[in-house]
């Protein structure tokens, strides 16, 4: 009968320690990234976890772009249909390098860290994307991901991660390059947002 006992009340810390957890990621989510992400029913939590040093610096670059801490260079304006998305993922694009840098900046992670921190996080979206198509893929947004993880590629030291990086952009350039119909424009914007990241800097 103790033994039972003693099982049930692990069981229970167990879950409640876990709610706790789900409760603490929840408010480092960022808004952009919430819908590819079930805290309560998340069949991969060991990758959310791994995700979540790029999500909540992520969460945490916002405040300190609008208090000028952080400086992104506008992309050049392009002849878009939807001009307000391109400077939107403009900014994101330099809010997600800050978070990258700002993690050894806290001497919290390491570059390695981060980078490793973002891949999971893009395994996810590419995952639901082009896997399970859960979302239509937004030109803009996508090409944010290609200029981030291409960066990416060029500074990691890892051998794997280079692999893993090639791999996501292999799946959206068969699954999401193909249906393009202005393929010159897309890799325009990819360079402009390669740009940005690149020159994306932490003021002080």
């Amino acid at each position: 009968m103790e033994l039972r006992q003693q099982l049930i009340l692990r069981l229970t810390q167990r879950m409640e320690l876990r709610q706790e957890l789900q409760q603490e990621l929840l408010l480092a989510l960022p808004e952009e990234f919430a819908s590819y992400l079930n805290i309560e029913r998340d069949t991969d939590f060991n990758l959310l976890l791994k995700s979540l040093p790029f999500l909540s610096l992520h969460e945490f670059s916002h405040p300190l772009y609008d208090r000028g801490a952080i400086i992104i260079p506008k992309p050049a304006e392009l002849n878009l249909e939807d001009k307000r998305e391109y400077y939107n993922n403009a900014v994101e694009v330099g809010i997600d390098r800050a978070a990258v840098l700002i993690g050894p900046e806290l001497k919290r992670y390491t570059l390695e860290q981060m980078f490793q921190a973002h891949y999971a996080m893009m395994e996810r979206v590419f995952r639901d994307h082009f896997d399970l198509e859960k979302f239509p893929p937004e030109p803009t947004f996508i090409a944010r991901l290609y200029a981030e993880i291409k960066e990416h590629q060029n500074e990691t030291q890892s051998a794997v991660l280079r692999k893993n990086l090639e791999r996501l952009i292999e799946k959206a350039d068969q699954n999401f390059l193909g249906k393009v119909p202005d393929k010159y424009t897309f890799n325009l914007i990819v360079e402009e947002y390669f740009s940005v990241y690149q020159n994306t800097k932490l003021r002080g």
